[in-house]
């Protein structure tokens, strides 16, 4: 009995020392979570931080006071500032875009042609013959500038949109900052892509214009939408 006993022995320890050497090898694991690619733009540079999880955002720019009629002198031309940030924090390197579009500029005016009041005339001036956009400066808070580009010069706006500031496929992971500086110019004429669209096209001296060149500026109140666009690297 006792020699069976000792027989054992060796095969014990030895299933211990199996178990002890697997257990050395056992992985340990840990996840990472993505974050999200936020946007923000100010008009008060001291006021921007970093945004939020947007593919869209509207600019809040404004021109103020553009000047006054005077067909002897030009409109002076009306520079503004807007200041972006950009945070990527996705954690997939894939790049980014942030693209800017406007809409045509447009005014509501009284047409004094018809001799009736409330009687009105849309005027249009295509964005791209009076709105420019300027990446004046880009610069990192946090991560490299490698793969980063941005437009330069002063660029004619359109409604479809143009690139400002561009994160290459595998580069962008950081945060980063641009300063767009935005130059409204109008001239004493209308430019020759207006339109005129009265609302009483019967009576108005402004139905069927063929040249809107040799009609003058019109006093009013302008709008335009500038809206910024956020996606992947193209």
């Amino acid at each position: 009995m006792f020699k069976k006993v000792r027989k054992f022995i060796p095969a014990v320890i030895l299933f211990g020392a199996l178990l002890s050497a697997n257990s050395a090898f056992a992985a340990s694991s840990g996840t990472i979570t993505g974050g999200t690619l936020n946007f923000a733009s100010n008009t008060d540079q001291n006021a921007l931080t970093e945004g939020s999880n947007v593919t869209s955002s509207n600019s809040l720019v404004g021109f103020g006071s553009i000047g006054t009629v005077d067909v002897t002198e030009q409109f002076s031309t009306i520079n503004t500032n807007d200041y972006l940030r950009i945070d990527d924090n996705r954690g997939t390197n894939e790049g980014w875009q942030i693209k800017v579009s406007a809409s045509d500029l447009t005014a509501n005016v009284e047409d004094k042609t018809t001799g009736k009041t409330g009687d009105t005339v849309q005027i249009t001036l295509p964005i791209g013959s009076v709105l420019k956009a300027n990446t004046a400066s880009l610069s990192n808070i946090a991560g490299s500038m490698e793969g980063i580009t941005s437009q330069t010069g002063a660029t004619s706006l359109s409604p479809s949109g143009v690139a400002l500031v561009t994160a290459d496929k595998g580069y962008g992971a950081g945060a980063y900052s641009a300063n767009v500086t935005y130059a409204l110019s109008l001239p004493n004429y209308l430019p020759a892509d207006a339109t005129l669209t009265p609302s009483d096209a019967t009576d108005s001296k402004f139905a069927n214009v063929t040249d809107p060149t040799r009609i003058g500026m019109f006093a009013g109140d302008y709008s335009t939408t500038i809206q910024y666009a956020v996606t992947v690297a193209p």
